[in-house]
């Protein structure tokens, strides 16, 4: 097929007559001129053209529309085509004109043309390759460097030298504005109201100029905003304020009004600041307008290269006016105090302008208050009785205070105007107060404890939110029992364990032959008494929780875990024996009869509930509904001996044994798939897809798809079924493939079923049935999906509608399963030649290469039939003016 294609195609082949550029005012329109011959003679006729440009000679990508011509005249094979393809197509770069052609104008289909035609430059435009430009009535627009590089539409005069490339593109979005080179690079602000005319950006990357009349010189990612404002270079520097300007540096900003910022991250934020940043990372900013400011943590230095302070001036400083302000806030205009002191001794006012020695003395880091040799901090020698008087600020009204402050807050000791003294931590009352190397005593002048109290000790909340606590802390390491100890009393002591796992306990000495070691008793108020408790006991074997009356409720805020520490219920029991359950419910003769029961009840009250009951005289158990002290059942019974299982009835008879007061369909109700292969066959099973009405592409197309989950290995039958539709045009055929199959992307070889029109039928819509089934089979159990596909072979349209797609699941083979199509490529006899899908890699010239050989097969076919019809017409006639004739 491809190889008729082709020599049907050279028959019908385009001679070059080169391109001309027509004597036009500027614009993108060019003529083209060529000589067009079919099958060795020059055209007298007319024909349709299609033309497209291309960025490679052979595939590619196409560049601008298609250009499509109808009814060029075509006089002695020539013909002539004006064609405009659009702005930014000609950017410098190699590219070839595609050429389509049918003749006469309006039959059949297009025959592409080969080769493509390569479009030459003419010889002085080739001295500026890679530069382009862009016509309007107002300034050309200039475009250089990558092919993607841009000026937006509408804007004029703007000029991109060079540079860009993909993903980094260059671009002017502001009139007369101007990128020299570099990468990503924009002048203007994307059509903003404030879009950047007359802004230029020199080179670097990722650099923006989008102020009026504003410039970037180049470097990395930095910003002109304002209008007439500068960046020299450097990286992430920013100008944002009007005549601004950062001559470099890094991650700079001068967002105020003639303001300029250098260094790094120097921030002049108000208008006519000037801000200097060293080295250091971290922001340096204005805080007014007009401000000078030097960020220089090497020292400045004026005539001297080496400052020693953060200002080191090598010659005179002059005041004219207003003195020097100095660090006490004082401001000094004339040339000082006049006076005379001893060294050490810090100076204090002899007089209103002169200076002499105060009591206070300052030597390697210590102060002496009337010592001369301190040996502390603060060394104090007074010759009055109060070394420390500390007074408020209204005398004898007001409270002393000794401050203490660290990093973890303040602490005051304070008079607290009554005779006692306070602790003041971080402005609370109360604080710590801790004493070391001797016994404190509270009521009493003899301690004999670290902290002995002779009388009563309350605890008391402070207040809200807070508990007043008796914290008993053990850190010595011994195997000691810190705690409450009970001296002149049976009792010992309460206390907790030194050691490693410090649990709590009672310890009783009371008797050597009492049963109980220790226990704690949690007393209930009856009426007139406390006689009630709770009492938690140990015999020195088992432990115990018991009440001396009432019952014992666990009311947890969680859950109860016994024998486990992270419980997952309400009761969560870990067992602790092989030989019995991990929990035990045994009968109480007197209260129940013998036997055991176990409630689930519905409500707190256990009013709606069922119960398991143990009937032990019976060896059985059942399972009982009740309501409101009615019984009901047993619904469900379970015999000990031999496991029988009985449903509504107490005594079954087998392992399973239903009794149902209204016997029938619903008696018992199993789920789908619920009796496994060994009792019964698997069963069938079957799945349905319907479509309303989906059109067929020229690939394959998923008209109905299904899954179906069998319970074993088998075989799937698929049925599908639908209303083809056909839209066809007279001249060219109209060829459709369908069928089943279970792969999405491939049709088996017998399922390609065909449906097709001749080319030379009237146009209309023609309908068909298209019906398809396949038998497959399944390996094993599990889901499986099968689909209805179809695809255009060739032709115009076609739609499938009210598509069915129905699997059936059998399970078992009765008999021979084979196809029953023929084999594929013919071998069932002529009627099936040509059913088979086409090869693939088949191009669309060579569909309608076939499509057009098969037209004129058609036509020859109806002239030979003529051509016989005329000769048999003949020899009728022959025949008959021989039968005319009279007998010699």
């Amino acid at each position: 097929m491809r190889g008729r294609f082709a020599a049907w195609l050279a028959a019908f082949s385009i001679v070059l007559g080169g391109v001309a550029f027509a004597d036009v005012p500027p614009g993108t329109t060019f003529t083209y001129q060529g000589q067009l011959i079919k099958a060795g003679a020059l055209v007298n006729d007319t024909a349709d053209f299609q033309f497209s440009l291309w960025d490679d000679e052979f595939a590619g990508v196409q560049l601008g529309p298609t250009l499509t011509l109808i009814g060029v005249t075509v006089t002695d094979g020539l013909f002539t085509a004006d064609l405009d393809f659009g702005q930014n197509i000609h950017k410098g770069r190699a590219t070839w004109l595609k050429i389509m052609v049918r003749s006469p104008s309006g039959v059949g289909g297009y025959t592409t043309l080969d080769p493509r035609q390569a479009l030459m430059p003419a010889p002085c435009a080739m001295a500026l390759p890679g530069l382009w430009t862009q016509q309007n009535a107002t300034s050309p627009n200039l475009i250089g460097g990558y092919d993607d590089n841009s000026v937006t539409a509408g804007v004029v005069g703007a000029t991109i030298g060079g540079g860009g490339g993909a993903g980094n593109l260059n671009r002017v979005t502001a009139n007369y504005g101007a990128v020299s080179g570099g990468l990503n690079n924009r002048v203007g602000n994307d059509g903003a109201a404030n879009d950047g005319d007359y802004a230029f950006v020199g080179g670097g990357m990722n650099n923006i100029a989008s102020g009026d009349d504003a410039i970037v010189g180049g470097g990395l990612s930095n910003l002109a905003s304002g209008d007439w404002g500068t960046v020299g270079g450097g990286y992430g520097n920013q100008v944002t304020g009007d005549y601004a300007a950062i001559p470099g540096g890094v991650s700079n900003s001068a967002a105020g009004f003639y303001s300029l910022a250098a260094g790094r991250q120097a921030k002049a934020l108000h208008d006519g600041s000037f801000v200097w940043g060293d080295s250091n990372a971290a922001n340096f900013s204005s805080t007014a307008a007009n401000q000078f400011l030097v960020r220089a943590n090497g020292g400045v230095g004026i005539n001297t290269n080496s400052p020693s302070s953060p200002l080191t001036v090598a010659g005179m400083i002059q005041s004219t006016a207003g003195g020097f302000k100095f660090p006490d806030l004082t401001v000094q205009t004339s040339a000082g105090l006049a006076g005379s002191g001893t060294a050490g001794y810090l100076p204090k006012y002899a007089g209103a302008s002169t200076l002499g020695n105060s009591i206070l003395y300052e030597t390697g880091g210590m102060i002496g208050v009337n010592d001369p040799t301190p040996s502390a901090a603060i060394d104090v020698t007074t010759p009055f009785n109060d070394t420390l008087w500390l007074r408020g600020p209204g005398g004898f009204t007001t409270n002393g205070r000794i401050r203490f402050q660290d990093s973890a807050g303040n602490v005051f000791i304070q008079n607290d105007m009554d005779g006692g003294m306070l602790i003041n931590v971080n402005g609370s009352l109360g604080g710590r107060l801790a004493l070391t190397g001797g016994d404190v005593g509270i009521g009493t002048t003899t301690p004999a404890y670290p902290l002995d109290v002779n009388g009563a000790v309350r605890f008391s909340s402070p207040g809200i939110g807070t508990s007043a606590n008796l914290i008993i802390d053990d850190s010595n390491g011994s195997n000691d029992r810190p705690g409450i100890q009970f001296t002149n009393n049976n009792i010992h002591f309460i206390g907790g364990d030194d050691l490693s796992d410090e649990w709590f306990g009672f310890y009783s000495e009371y008797s050597s032959i009492r049963t109980y070691d220790a226990a704690v008793h949690v007393h209930g108020k009856t009426a007139g008494s406390w006689g009630t408790y709770l009492s938690l006991t140990h015999d020195g074997t088992d432990g115990r929780i018991g009440t001396d009356v009432g019952d014992l409720v666990l009311e947890p805020f969680g859950s109860v875990g016994i024998r486990t520490a992270a419980p997952a219920a309400d009761l969560h029991v870990v067992g602790s024996t092989a030989t019995l359950g991990s929990l035990i419910v045994a009968p109480d003769e007197p209260l129940n009869g013998g036997d055991s029961k176990l409630l689930l009840a519905e409500d707190a009250a256990g009013i709606y509930h069922m119960r398991w009951d143990y009937d032990g005289g019976a060896n059985r158990l059942n399972l009982y509904g009740s309501a409101v002290g009615t019984d009901y059942g047993p619904h469900l019974t379970i015999n000990r001996d031999n496991g029988y299982v009985g449903v509504n009835t107490p005594t079954p008879s087998g392992p399973l044994h239903v009794t149902d007061a209204t016997p029938g369909n619903t008696s018992v109700i199993l789920p789908n798939d619920s009796i496994s292969a060994i009792e019964i066959m698997d069963e069938p099973g079957v799945a349905n897809d319907h479509n309303a009405s989906i059109a067929i592409g020229t690939s394959l197309t998923t008209l109905a798809s299904r899954s179906i989950t069998v319970p074993a290995a088998g075989y799937v039958l698929a049925l599908a079924d639908g209303d083809l539709q056909i839209s066809h045009t007279n001249g060219t055929d109209s060829t459709y493939i369908y069928g089943v199959s279970d792969s999405a992307t491939s049709l088996p070889s017998d399922q390609d079923m065909m449906t097709r029109l001749a080319g030379a039928l009237t146009t209309g819509t023609y309908n068909f049935a298209g019906s398809s089934h396949g038998l497959f089979s399944v390996a094993a159990a599990g889901s499986y999906s099968f689909y209805y596909l179809a695809y255009e072979f060739s032709g115009g349209s076609a739609t499938m509608y009210d598509i069915q797609l129905t699997l059936l699941y059998v399970p078992t083979a009765y008999g021979t399963v084979e196809s029953n199509l023929p084999p594929p490529n013919g071998g069932g006899g002529p009627e099936t030649q040509g059913r088979e899908p086409a090869a693939p890699g088949i191009t669309p010239e060579e569909i309608e290469a076939e499509q057009q050989l098969e037209v004129e097969n058609h036509r020859l076919r109806v002239l030979a039939e003529l051509e016989a019809a005329e000769a048999q017409i003949a020899e009728l006639r022959a025949k008959l003016e021989a039968l005319e004739k009279p007998d010699k």
